[in-house]
């Protein structure tokens, strides 16, 4: 026996109709579960990789630094610039600053609101200064009170 058809004599079934539609729903729901899933993964990485390249470059940053006081300890009179360069942009697009204070260097990434701080403990005095990145100048110089500093940039 067979029911009621609006169209007869047409006994093909509809299974590869809903077969395919089910299909492409339930691709569609795992394509943005995968999605929505991996959005926070992504940013974490992302936070990871700006705080390792922020450190790195505050490490070396106060390398220099500390370089250029052991170089001032010698008692010569020595004045010099050492010229570094870094990335311009760090975790892929962000910008970032390097900043010099009394207590060490500060790099920060505003747009990513991250940043990283490496103290110092110097002989040489340490002029507050900052600079953007990707060129960045570290000196040493007498100032015109004739103290020696150390500061980003140059001295005046």
């Amino acid at each position: 026996m067979t029911g009621w058809s609006p169209f007869p004599g047409d006994e093909r079934a509809i299974s590869v109709t809903v077969s395919h539609a089910l299909s492409i729903a339930i691709t569609t729901v795992l394509v943005s579960g995968l999605l929505l899933g991996a959005g926070p993964f992504v940013e974490s990485n992302e936070r990871r990789v700006a705080d390792t390249q922020l450190s790195e470059i505050g490490h070396s940053v106060a390398s220099q630094v500390t370089t250029l006081d052991r170089l001032n300890a010698t008692g010569e009179d020595v004045r010099t610039t050492v010229d570094l360069r870094y990335p311009r942009s760090i975790a892929g697009s962000y910008s970032y600053t390097v900043e010099l204070t009394a207590d060490g260097v500060v790099v920060e990434s505003p747009r990513l609101d991250r940043s990283a701080a490496v103290d110092l403990e110097t002989d040489t005095t340490l002029a507050a200064s900052q600079a953007n990145a990707p060129d960045l100048r570290v000196t040493l110089c007498e100032t015109t009170t004739g103290n020696v500093v150390i500061s980003l940039g140059g001295c005046d």
